[in-house]
């Protein structure tokens, strides 16, 4: 089982594009077989969230928040409550969406950020820079997976104390391929408050030296791809041997 399934992480996927503005009038028209979707009888189950001039974000009641601007598409997961009134009694706080672990959320995240992506106006005359996947985890501090337990001490070294609390970001290029390379951007919030949880959020990232195609057989080889290597990613910093400072000065 991956760490990001026993810590209940959530996933966020997105591609940046070759700019291009769009109106947010024409987003909602192009949109409309995903929206269309999202009704209970003649109640919408999704809300917009963000409408500027050049960008919309909406989420429905099973979690799923979408965002586009004239440069990037995102989709990703969060957890949805609802307040309902009962009769005689205080308030109930019913869950809308289901919580699945994150390696099965993330195949759907995919999905739906490919439906989306290729309904945008003129998608396939659009360049794919980047791929990037998210996971983002609260945890307390004695869960924490080895490898970012060790991060934290490694980083808290010069004090006697450890670290009371702490707030960085760590970006990192991992790995580079002909055509592409791929790079980490690391976030960890530890609170001050100890009944406060500490924040874990990875993003990883693949850059194309040349635009990528955005159709279907290109997009479904891109994102396969991406994802196998983002998890295998997120399990080694879990398991820590990255983190390892016999490993990082080379000795035993």
């Amino acid at each position: 089982m991956s760490w990001c399934d026993k810590l209940a992480s959530t996933p966020l996927v997105g591609f940046k594009l070759d700019p291009m503005i769009i109106s947010s009038d024409r987003y909602l028209d192009t949109l409309a077989p995903i929206l269309n979707r999202e009704f209970e009888g003649d109640t919408a189950t999704f809300q917009i969230e963000e409408v500027t001039s050049t960008s919309i974000a909406f989420v429905n009641d099973a979690g799923f928040r979408y965002t586009f601007d004239p440069l990037r598409v995102t989709v990703g997961f969060h957890h949805r409550i609802r307040t309902r009134l009962v009769s005689g009694g205080p308030p109930t706080i019913d869950m809308l969406s289901r919580p699945l672990p994150y390696t099965e959320l993330l195949p759907e995240v995919i999905e739906r950020l490919i439906e989306a992506t290729l309904l945008l106006p003129n998608a396939r005359e659009r360049g794919i820079r980047r791929l990037g996947i998210v996971s983002s985890t609260s945890v307390t501090e004695d869960e924490l997976p080895p490898g970012i337990a060790r991060l934290i001490s490694y980083m808290g070294k010069p004090w006697a104390g450890g670290l009371e609390s702490c707030t960085f970001t760590l970006a990192a290029r991992l790995a580079e391929r002909d055509g592409s390379y791929d790079k980490c951007s690391h976030t960890i919030v530890k609170p001050e408050d100890p009944t406060k949880l500490v924040s874990l959020t990875f993003d990883w990232m693949r850059e194309f030296d040349e635009p990528q195609a955005a159709n279907p057989a290109s997009l479904n080889t891109m994102t396969a791809s991406g994802q196998k290597a983002a998890l295998e990613y997120f399990e080694e910093l879990a398991e820590g041997s990255r983190f390892d400072e016999h490993v990082i000065s080379g000795t035993t």
